[in-house]
C-alpha cells in the first residue's frame, strides 16, 4: 500500500475500497488540495449513496482528462504537475509530522 497524504476516517457504515478512493481522490485534477481534504473528513457524515456518487464523479473525471490529454496534452500535464507538486508537499508535512510525533 502506498503513502497517501489524506486521512480518511474509518467509516464501517459505508462500503468502499478505501485505497481506490483515495488514490481517485488524490489524483484529482479538479479539486483543489483543500476540497480533498475537506471530502475525506467529511466521509462519517455521508451516506453510501453520497459516497457512491463521488467515486463516480472521481472516476468520470479520469475518463475525461484522459479524453482532453489526447487534444491538449500540454495543458493536461500543467495540471497534473501542479497536482504531483500539492501531493509531494503534503507527504513532506505528514512525514514532518510522523517525526515530530515520534520525537515526542
Amino acid at each position: 500500500m502506498s503513502q497517501h497524504y489524506l486521512i480518511v476516517p474509518n467509516c464501517p457504515h459505508l462500503s468502499f475500497d478505501r485505497e481506490a478512493f483515495v488514490t481517485l481522490l488524490e489524483g484529482s485534477l479538479s479539486l483543489s488540495k483543500t476540497e480533498k481534504k475537506t471530502i475525506a473528513s467529511r466521509l462519517p457524515l455521508m451516506t453510501q449513496q453520497q459516497l457512491d456518487e463521488i467515486i463516480v464523479i472521481l472516476k468520470d473525471e479520469v475518463q475525461q482528462f484522459a479524453k482532453l490529454a489526447q487534444e491538449k496534452p500540454d495543458d493536461v500535464r500543467t495540471l497534473y504537475d501542479t497536482q504531483e507538486r500539492a501531493r509531494l508537499k503534503s507527504e513532506v508535512e505528514l512525514d514532518q509530522l510522523q517525526s515530530d510525533q515520534n520525537d515526542s
